[in-house]
Parts: structure tokens; C-alpha cells; sequence
């Protein structure tokens, strides 16, 4: 994703030179780690080490026109086993908190996205394909040891049964579902996964 700003290229300038500023007077005081400018971010949030999301700031070096684009790094919502409405929920999250405004801008604009997702799920406008998660198989069904408490796993025999291939390798798809009574808290998710063709439309 990347953005057209209308910064001037001596502010960015001026934040390259104070960055080689405090790279020479850390490189000065200590021989045995040396820093480098790795690069320059509008807005970031950090949440350890290799843990992040950030506003990077590029400078096109012909026509000195900058632009930030967004980086995410080691963030669980871009792993397999987080479902699509998930995936887009924190993508629009994240936006928010990188945006720059105002905190209480941006918790009102969090708030709403969240408030506006919950509001389609309650009302049915959520397709079954956006509640899917996959999760792969790296071993033969048989040989996971505790295969009743991992909602792939138990999709997987499920598939067995019914006569479906299953491979190592595969990406098994199931959805979590509410039990008979419509609670989500009486059974474990595990008992409450199924496979995606199995969910009423």
C-alpha cells in the first residue's frame, strides 16, 4: 500500500540529518555495535522486537517525490490461521492507529469499524468464506497426539470419514460455529468446528 504525500523533501532532509546525528554519536561512545539508518517512519507501533507496523517514508531519487507505504512485520494477523474478516478488520485498524490523528480521532474511528463488523456478523451479512480459517497438516492425522483439542485435526478425521483425501501438506478450512443453543462458551472451539461446506450460506 503505498501513498502519495505532499512532505517537502528538506523536511525529510532534516530528519535524515538528525538521524546520522545520533548514529555518529552512538557509533562514537561504542566500538562493539555499530548502528545504521536502516530507514525513516512517518508513524510506527511497536510491539517487541521484529514485531511491528509502521509508515515507511521512500523518496524517489529522481524526482525527489515522497511516498509512504505500509510495513508489517512478524504481526499475527497476517498468518494462515486468522480468518479474512479478521484479516481486513485489523488491516482497517491499523490504518487508523498509523494514521496520525488525534487519539481520540482515532479510537472513535476503531471503535467504529469494530461496532459496523460486529453489526454485519449479528445480522447474518458475513459470508461463511470470510469466517474461514486454515491451518496445514505437517503429519498424518494419526500421528498428532492430542487431535481432539485442535479444530483442523478434528475437521480432518471428519473429512476421512466422509471419504475425502487428506495429505500432509494440506491446509484443512473449517469455521468455528455457535452450539445447538446459539452460545459460544458451553462447548470447547474444538468441539464447535466444522468444515465450511457443512455451514448454512
Amino acid at each position: 500500500d503505498s501513498i502519495m504525500i505532499n512532505t517537502r523533501t528538506d523536511d525529510l532532509a532534516v530528519v535524515k540529518e538528525l538521524g546520522l546525528k545520533v548514529k555518529k554519536a552512538v557509533n562514537k561512545r561504542n566500538r562493539l555495535l555499530e548502528l545504521e539508518l536502516d530507514g525513516i517512519f512517518k508513524t510506527m507501533l511497536l510491539l517487541k522486537k521484529k514485531k511491528y507496523a509502521a509508515l515507511v517514508v521512500n523518496e524517489d531519487p529522481r524526482t525527489g517525490q515522497v511516498s509512504l507505504h505500509k510495513e508489517t512485520k512478524g504481526l499475527d494477523m497476517v498468518r494462515r490461521d486468522w480468518c479474512p474478516l479478521s484479516k481486513r478488520t485489523g488491516a482497517r485498524v491499523l490504518d487508523f492507529l498509523l494514521s496520525g490523528d488525534q487519539a481520540d480521532v482515532v479510537v472513535a474511528n476503531v471503535h467504529k469499524v469494530l461496532e459496523d463488523v460486529g453489526k454485519e456478523a449479528r445480522e447474518g451479512r458475513v459470508s461463511v468464506a470470510d469466517y474461514v480459517v486454515t491451518r496445514g497438516l505437517n503429519k498424518p492425522v494419526e500421528k498428532y497426539p492430542d487431535s481432539k483439542a485442535q479444530p483442523h485435526l478434528r475437521v480432518a478425521k471428519a473429512m476421512l470419514k466422509e471419504g475425502r483425501a487428506v495429505n500432509v501438506g494440506d491446509h484443512i478450512p473449517y469455521v468455528i460455529c455457535l452450539d445447538e443453543h446459539g452460545h459460544s462458551s458451553n462447548k470447547g472451539v474444538a468441539e464447535r468446528t466444522v468444515h465450511p461446506d457443512h455451514v448454512d450460506p
